[in-house]
């Protein structure tokens, strides 16, 4: 990052250095524009984009102290979450209109693509009953295409246990999913279900009150609050040892980062995504190409700041020495820089 910095600083000299040698008439048109070509082609080089400004800030000179001593600017207000319950919208950086809560929906599939694309808005609004019509092939040759694409990544981060089907009547394929503790959370604030178990509420609580303070740290900088929320899931949780056996565990659930403090990446995904959510950030969870139970297996969520998307892994900022420098290495990366940063297997998403 310093030598990043002082790359632009050298750069800024350069173009300055150059416009007053222009001025003075001490260099040929032709010397010039060749090096001002070679000063762009740096400037470019050196990333000079906003994000990578606000990361290189926020490390260098930011809101982070000694080990998490933040400052909490008070005369900021948001919401708690019984006032943003009691709301008609939800989001606390973008609300949106709170709806009636939908517990089976039907939809038309002809082809995968319609197939995937009902299966993940029924797991994204938390439909329990997402029931599948089609006209063309039989059951079975939608069963397969289940058990082809459930790992994919659009599937991401919503179930625990799997997705159960049902032949129930002819030409209808139905999709019943285990949701996770983190979704459910976030089923009940989005939709304020009826009912919601306590254990849930915990970790809504919990989750509300990491987005509130988040606000409060880096007030109207996204970028910041979403460094901070990466610390703070850091700071809060060490990485299973050994790894759980089994998908319905709490370590692979926002219940394994805000109420015990142990998770794997699955955990850490689940618990940043619902942070996300909560303050209306667009987000999703990206997973390599494996099957949740293999050892290999790794997710990591996919955040949209200013219209474009970046990668935030907290699994892989984690480690035990707290240092925060570290908890940056894979934050805010875009989808070049990650794949340069990491050429292995446990990044390459479907």
């Amino acid at each position: 990052m310093i030598k990043k910095t002082f790359r632009r600083f050298v750069s800024g000299l350069l173009i300055v250095s150059l416009t007053l040698a222009v001025g003075a008439g001490s260099m040929g048109c032709s010397s010039v524009e060749d090096m001002l070509s070679g000063v762009s082609e740096d400037l470019i080089d050196s990333g000079t984009d906003y994000i990578s400004d606000k990361i290189d800030d926020i490390i260098d000179n930011g809101f982070h102290g000694n080990g998490g001593n933040y400052t909490f600017d008070p005369n900021v207000k948001v919401k708690t979450l019984q006032e943003d319950l009691d709301g008609d919208t939800y989001g606390l950086l973008y609300p949106k209109q709170r709806e009636a809560y939908v517990g089976r929906e039907y939809y038309h599939i002809e082809n995968e693509t319609d197939f995937i694309r009902s299966i993940h808005d029924g797991l994204s609004r938390g439909i329990r009953g997402i029931v599948l019509q089609y006209d063309s092939h039989d059951y079975k040759y939608w069963t397969d295409l289940l058990e082809k694409n459930k790992n994919c990544s659009e599937f991401g981060g919503f179930q625990n246990a799997g997705i159960v089907t049902d032949y129930s009547v002819k030409g209808e394929f139905g999709v019943y999913p285990s949701f996770n503790e983190a979704w459910q959370a976030i089923t009940y604030y989005r939709y304020k279900e009826p009912e919601i178990g306590e254990s849930t509420m915990k970790i809504l609580e919990a989750a509300h009150k990491l987005a509130e303070d988040a606000i409060k740290v880096s007030p109207d900088d996204e970028v910041g609050m979403l460094s901070y929320i990466n610390e703070q899931i850091c700071l809060m949780t060490k990485y299973s040892d050994p790894i759980p056996s089994g998908l319905d565990v709490p370590q692979r659930d926002a219940t394994g980062v805000f109420l015990n403090g142990d998770a794997v990446c699955a955990g850490y995904a689940a618990a940043f995504s619902l942070v996300l959510n909560i303050l209306g950030i667009e987000n999703r969870t990206l997973n390599n190409d494996e099957k949740p139970e293999n050892a290999n297996a790794h997710i990591w969520n996919y955040v949209k700041v200013n219209g474009s998307w970046y990668h935030i892994d907290a699994t892989w900022n984690d480690n035990a020495s707290d240092n925060v420098s570290y908890m940056h290495d894979y934050f805010m990366l875009t989808d070049e820089e990650l794949k340069k940063k990491d050429d292995s297997t446990a990044h390459k998403w479907m």
